[in-house]
């Protein structure tokens, strides 16, 4: 284990660790915020899978 492995209270790699939600509900749950974007935004920090369906909502209408 190398030290700047981040690891749970109980020693497992999160990194490892899969999401304990199906992708459809993680889809349906980010929908749901689609009109707070300040969350949208936090939400699009948490994990690659939802920065790209929370950037797919931040960006559905781009204003010029």
């Amino acid at each position: 284990m190398s030290l700047t492995q981040k690891t749970d209270v109980n020693g497992i790699s999160l990194h490892d660790t899969p999401s304990q939600f199906p992708p459809e509900l993680e889809c349906a749950i980010l929908e749901w915020l689609k009109d707070d974007k300040p969350t949208v935004a936090s939400c699009s920090l948490v994990c690659r899978r939802w920065r790209h369906i929370s950037q797919s909502l931040l960006y559905r209408a781009v204003d010029i």
